[in-house]
């Protein structure tokens, strides 16, 4: 267990966190604070990937995919369905080079949503888009940095940075 003692105060007293970790692995297994916030819990496969995490809304599980185009990648998100309601999960997808492109969202069996995600050029994201409209990346010459996002209805956004 490790704990972190926060500056903000809750009832007078400073608001503690609270983790546990597995003894053999090391891996986090809890996180509880000592206000009102909602506990988290974590399991995992014997290979280290996230089984289940559970929170305010229940617990999701996660699957993993044994194809061998995208074995070990993310399969499913099964959504509480105490939270969500029944059959609940999103599916993500993946492209040519085995990136994350985007997921589906399934609600009872039918598709309620679809965002997908583009890389331009170097491998930086270029594009999300769901049924919204599509968010565009534009970013500062030969940097990873973000410059501009613009999206739907003539949304910009615009970042600067500081010179060194």
């Amino acid at each position: 267990m490790h704990t972190r003692t926060w500056s903000r105060t809750v009832g007078g007293n400073p608001l503690v966190t609270t983790y546990g970790y597995h003894s053999s692995t090391g891996q986090l297994t809890s996180v509880d604070y000592s206000d009102s916030t909602p506990d988290l819990a974590y399991t995992y496969y014997r290979s280290g990937r996230p089984y289940t995490v559970t929170d305010v809304t229940g617990t999701r599980t996660f699957s993993y995919s044994t194809a061998s185009s995208t074995f070990g990648k993310l399969s499913s998100e099964a959504l509480p369905s105490s939270f969500y309601g029944a059959g609940v999960h999103l599916d993500p997808s993946y492209d040519s080079l085995k990136r994350y492109a985007g997921y589906s969202f399934y609600n009872g069996g039918t598709i309620a949503e679809i965002a997908t995600h583009a890389f331009d050029d170097t491998g930086r994201y270029g594009s999300v888009a769901d049924g919204s409209g599509t968010f565009t990346y534009g970013y500062v010459t030969d940097t990873d940095l973000l410059h501009t996002v613009s999206g739907p209805v003539g949304m910009l956004r615009t970042l600067s940075y500081e010179t060194t």
